[in-house]
């Protein structure tokens, strides 16, 4: 289930089976084109296999849907699940009522997916993916911006501490020199004694007693 992101694979994984065990499992093999969805805890999560995956087995937090088709459905059903906004709705209010939310084969079967014809599915891919790639740039662009602006804000104070930030006066006294009066001024001024503090009146009156 960690492999699952918002219509991403993500690659790699600490869990693994042995041959034997992967065989007794082969009824839960994933495969190139498999539609893979979250069923608990990030409900909703979804993601196509790709075609690099290799041999593995899914778990039973994962619901796979296999197409008859080949064709862009499954890319297309992994835009819908994960983003269209009549899916997301039915998909709250079905597993709406437990302790947790689950997705189970019954709830998945009863969604109505809006599936328009094959050109349309790629036309609205295409745009969909072209506008991810620009919002991914653009998070780039602002990622090395910030750290530009911290780098640059480090650079300002430094240069204004050491004085190098606009032209200096050669007849000012440095900096360092001023600190150094300063100290020693401090230094030298006579040390104020501290004022021992009255005892309030009961307290005398009992002393006294």
């Amino acid at each position: 289930i960690e492999n699952i992101g918002r219509r991403i694979f993500v690659p790699g994984s600490k869990i693994h089976v042995s041959p034997s065990k992967a065989q007794e499992l082969s009824s839960y093999g994933a495969i190139e084109g498999d539609l893979l969805i979250s069923r608990s805890g990030t409900v909703g999560e979804v993601c196509v296999v790709p075609p690099s995956l290799g041999e593995a087995r899914f778990s039973t937090n994962v619901i796979r849907v296999r197409f008859l088709d080949a064709t862009k459905l499954p890319q297309y059903l992994a835009l819908l699940i994960a983003g269209s906004p009549i899916v997301r709705l039915q998909i709250r209010r079905l597993c709406k009522g437990s302790t947790r939310v689950f997705l189970n084969q019954r709830i998945l079967s009863s969604i109505m997916f809006p599936i328009p014809p094959a050109s349309e599915q790629d036309r609205i891919l295409s745009v969909v993916d072209f506008a991810a790639s620009e919002a991914d740039a653009i998070a780039v662009a602002i990622a090395v911006d910030t750290r530009r602006s911290v780098a640059l804000r480090r650079s300002i104070l430094k240069r204004a501490f050491e004085g190098r930030l606009v032209p200096q006066d050669p007849n000012d006294e440095p900096a360092s020199v001023l600190l150094d009066r300063i100290r020693a001024e401090r230094e030298a001024a006579p040390k104020k004694k501290k004022r021992r503090s009255k005892k309030p009146k009961a307290e005398q009156e009992s002393l006294d007693l």
